[in-house]
């Protein structure tokens, strides 16, 4: 009966201290979160994804893009803390996640991530420039093999 009571009673406490490292874990992310400006960069990317599909002429109903930019305007930070929680908690603790806040809430922090947009077309411009010359420099091998 003893060994059962302090079964229980350890189980009891593992769980509220797991509740608690959960809680802790889910301020730092959303605090991450906000400090990263998650949502107004993951919105940013799918308009951008939008616009490549209207671009590309590719077959989505014009009632599909309204409900899907509909769903996605009603996006929370609650909902992304959510999903990207499971993402980061194999890689950064709470305590991680703070000190990134930390940085990412000073004037450098903030200067990085409101410029992140502009570097990442940037770094894809420069990869499809990277890319096409390694293409013409394979063209040449391959020229000179036939």
């Amino acid at each position: 009966m003893k060994k059962a009571f302090l079964c229980i009673i350890f189980c009891f406490v593992s769980k509220l201290a797991f509740c608690q490292n959960d809680i802790e874990y889910k301020e730092a992310m959303t605090r991450y979160m906000k400090a990263t400006n998650a949502l107004g960069n993951f919105k940013m990317t799918l308009d951008k994804l939008f616009a490549f599909f209207e671009k590309a002429n590719y077959k989505i109903s014009k009632r599909s893009m309204e409900l899907l930019k509909d769903e996605i305007s009603n996006l929370t930070i609650d909902d992304l803390t959510e999903f990207y929680t499971d993402i980061y908690i194999y890689t950064f603790s709470a305590e991680e996640l703070n000190k990134l806040s930390d940085f990412y809430e000073t004037p450098l922090g903030i200067k990085y991530i409101a410029s992140l947009p502009y570097i990442m077309e940037g770094n894809d411009k420069a990869k499809l420039k990277l890319v096409s010359k390694i293409i013409e420099r394979m063209k040449a091998k391959l020229e000179d093999d036939y």
